[in-house]
């Protein structure tokens, strides 16, 4: 994947445009959604706004439509330690932005699917990044399996015909796939004409370090950061190992980029 390091990811414009960056995942995926709307080209847009995906949501969040909802508090909420899956604990801990978010997206099941789509047509997006963290959502012999929430929530955004810009970020830090198969992945959706550029994560460190600083070092954002500082076992073919599901040995620079992926022209 050489040559795909070689080509760098241009952000559009979004003077005038209001831009949804959500985590496919749920999980640490706010964390990266967070980091990156805070790096776009934000001058002039009507309102860039973050937001996560979850399966549900506590009972004091605000319900903004049916699947749709928002935190409470205007001030960012410490990650206290203990076990945060299928909580709302990570997001909370995100500062509020633009429409107070982040927002929390509750895909339940498939009926949601169906109406999520149409609910963020019409909270007036017109432009959409969808980030995963570690590329689940794209490979399909991924161990978390073709139900998988990544890949749930990425057909949703198909569905809603809006511009979409998958970005998937550090591909193998979730310890679903192989190097192998991401690998062959990406170099087939390369072949589709579908790979737009990759971008370098280490701008986002500043962002990612104090908001992952108490989560578990197994969690996608602290394998980001421990790559970049050295600190993950390495192969004498350079590889390192992840510390996570099937603990696949992938280069460091994978796990240093966000590779972007998209049918727009």
């Amino acid at each position: 994947m050489d040559d795909l390091l070689r080509q760098p990811f241009a952000f559009p414009a979004v003077a005038g445009r209001k831009a949804l960056v959500l985590g496919l995942g749920g999980g640490c995926d706010v964390l990266l959604a967070y980091a990156i709307a805070r790096a776009l080209p934000g001058s002039g847009a009507r309102a860039i706004v973050y937001a996560n995906t979850k399966r549900a949501v506590e009972r004091d969040a605000e319900r903004v439509s049916e699947h749709v909802y928002r935190l409470p508090g205007e001030v960012a909420v410490p990650l206290r330690k203990g076990r945060t899956h299928g909580s709302t604990t990570i997001d909370r801990s995100v500062p509020r932005g633009d429409e107070r978010c982040p927002l929390i997206f509750v895909l339940r099941d498939q009926p949601a699917e169906r109406q999520l789509a149409q609910e963020i047509v019409a909270l007036g997006f017109d432009l959409v990044f969808g980030v995963d963290t570690g590329g689940d959502s794209l490979v399909e012999v991924a161990n978390s399996g073709d139900d998988d929430r990544d890949k749930r929530m990425l057909r949703v955004l198909e569905q809603t015909a809006l511009p979409l810009y998958h970005v998937v970020a550090a591909p193998g830090s979730d310890g679903e796939s192989s190097s192998e198969a991401i690998r062959s992945t990406f170099r087939e959706h390369a072949e589709r004409d579908r790979y737009r550029g990759c971008f370098a994560l280490e701008p986002l460190f500043d962002v990612l370090r104090p908001l992952s600083a108490r989560l578990n070092a197994r969690r996608t954002p602290r394998i980001i950061l421990a790559a970049a500082d050295g600190e993950l076992k390495t192969s004498s073919d350079g590889r390192v190992g992840v510390p996570r599901g099937i603990k696949p040995a992938v280069p460091r620079e994978w796990l240093l980029h966000a590779f972007v992926f998209s049918d727009l022209v």
